[in-house]
């Protein structure tokens, strides 16, 4: 192993030396120190700078934004090189003109005047236009009638200085070619629209068109129910049991329902007229031999003598009912007999008038002045009906007629059609509603007939005048009063008649629930008058 070599020499450091060294670290440390210090000076005023600068773009922000504010709000002042206004050109006429609007002669319908002016509307709506344009460009697309009109009309308002605006023109234009009378028989039109011939859609269509002239606040839940009463009862039967109240899906559901009717009912004709055409092709025919009705007295005036034919299975019993007692067959095939049947020309029971053995003229000739006694002795009874009537009703209310044709000759009106203010309903007798009356006046026509002299017999036009005035008159709260004072009235002003049937219907009455029409029916002789 070979022996380690001693350690170097340590240099001896001079204390002179050590301190000129000392020296040149604490000069460069100073140095140093000096450039720092001025390299923060110049940090801290770049941010003094950035800070001052970021605070007058705040400044110049919030004025920028104040400025803006003001021109909105003015509509005048602009900002920069922008403009926030309309420019003024946007208005002139050339540019109106090409929306391409319709010139308004006047010579039109009242609905295609509102619709006129509804689109000059929209157009000055939609582009902003200024009041004043409105009424000079409306001004220059009227010609014609309408031209002559305003320039009328525009003297008038000058003469008595009177500031022409937009809504005063509008106004007048409406008072001229849209009256309220108008507006109000639209709303009218609107109670009692109901669906009639008219398909769904088409229903729909034009109670649309109308609800815009209902004056009455009303809500979706209203319009459906109203939409429902005008429906066909068929279609009405099935919508009511959904209880919809949404119009739009109420309109849709009533369209599927109608369609879908319709295709059911075309389905089931099919089967009837391939049946029919091979019986032709076999030799043999399913077709029974017509049917022709018993005459149940030939006493009867404008009876139906028609043959009714079956081409299919033979009726059921169950459908026919007797006039007298109500059960499954014809009156002159009734059990009861004699209880049931009355001969019209002696006007006694036990047989009919075919079987009538009488041989005096004069019979059925007392008969007409005077209605039969009623069974059981006393003053006759005047029998009212109200409608909305069960089988039985009917039967009864049939039974009543029968009878009273015993009477002899009478005067027939249908259909008399007037709108009145009758009712308990405020509504009723604020708008008023549809009425129909139907009259039998009884009265010996014999000689009428025999000398062809109006004088001889009742007018019918004084008839209607009387219904005429009480309906369009003085208001009632009953159809029952109505009824009555057109039934004394009748008889009081005209001795020849002694006995009248009057029928007051209400066809569009707002009922919930499956009604056709609502009314009454009264039967009143001469001799009520002095009750």
């Amino acid at each position: 192993m070979a022996p380690r070599l001693p350690p170097p020499p340590t240099p001896k450091i001079e204390p002179s030396d050590l301190n000129r060294m000392l020296e040149s670290v604490l000069q460069a440390l100073q140095q140093q120190n000096a450039a720092l210090v001025h390299q923060n000076t110049i940090t801290l005023q770049n941010l003094e700078a950035a800070r001052v600068s970021a605070e007058n773009a705040r400044v110049s922000s919030e004025n920028t934004k104040r400025q803006f504010m003001e021109v909105l709000t003015s509509g005048r002042a602009t900002l920069g090189a922008s403009s926030f206004a309309i420019p003024v050109q946007e208005w002139s006429l050339e540019s109106f003109l090409q929306h391409h609007p319709a010139r308004f002669t006047g010579k039109c319908s009242p609905d295609e005047a509102d619709h006129w002016f509804r689109d000059m509307e929209r157009i000055y709506e939609a582009k902003g236009c200024p009041d004043e344009r409105k009424l000079a460009y409306t001004q220059y697309l009227l010609t014609g009638e309408a031209g002559h009109w305003w320039s009328s009309m525009k003297m008038i308002l000058e003469r008595s200085k009177t500031p022409i605006t937009w809504e005063l023109f509008r106004v007048k234009f409406y008072t001229e070619y849209f009256p309220n009378s108008v507006r109000f028989a639209k709303e009218v039109e609107f109670l009692e629209l109901v669906q009639g011939n008219r398909s769904v859609s088409e229903y729909a269509d034009r109670f649309k068109h109308l609800l815009r002239f209902n004056t009455m606040a009303v809500d979706e839940e209203w319009q459906c129910r109203k939409f429902e009463n005008g429906l066909r009862s068929d279609i009405k039967l099935l919508v009511k049991r959904l209880r919809i109240r949404e119009f739009p899906a109420l309109v849709e559901m009533a369209r599927d329902l109608e369609k879908t009717k319709r295709e059911s009912e075309g389905q089931q004709s099919q089967p009837a007229r391939s049946g029919g055409s091979s019986g032709s092709r076999g030799g043999l025919s399913t077709r029974k031999a017509p049917y022709t009705r018993p005459s149940l007295s030939s006493g009867f005036r404008g009876s139906s003598s028609q043959p009714l034919v079956q081409s299919g299975p033979t009726r059921p019993s169950g459908t026919v009912r007797c006039f007298g007692c109500g059960g499954p067959h014809y009156r002159n095939n009734c059990p009861m007999g004699s209880v049931a049947r009355k001969c019209f020309k002696c006007v006694k029971e036990g047989h009919i008038a075919a079987e009538c053995t009488s041989t005096a003229e004069s019979g059925p000739q007392a008969q007409r002045t005077r209605l039969p006694p009623p069974r059981g002795g006393g003053r006759p009874q005047a029998v009212d009906k109200v409608y909305a009537m069960t089988g039985s009703e009917a039967v009864s209310s049939a039974k009543m007629e029968s009878d009273a044709l015993a009477c002899g000759d009478k005067l027939v009106l249908r259909g008399l059609s007037f709108h009145g203010f009758h009712g308990a309903k405020p509504e009723e007798r604020k708008l008023g509603q549809k009425f129909v009356v139907d009259i039998d006046a009884w009265m010996d026509l014999a000689t009428a007939g025999k000398t062809d002299h109006l004088s001889d017999t009742v007018s019918y036009t004084a008839i209607y005048d009387i219904v005429k005035e009480v309906l369009e008159g003085s208001p009632h709260n009953l159809l029952e009063s109505v009824a009555q004072k057109i039934a004394i009235t009748t008889l009081t002003n005209h001795k020849e008649i002694f006995a009248v049937r009057v029928k007051v219907e209400k066809p569009h009455v707002a009922v919930q629930g499956p009604v056709d029409y609502l009314g009454v029916e009264i039967h009143r002789r001469r001799s009520d008058l002095s009750g």
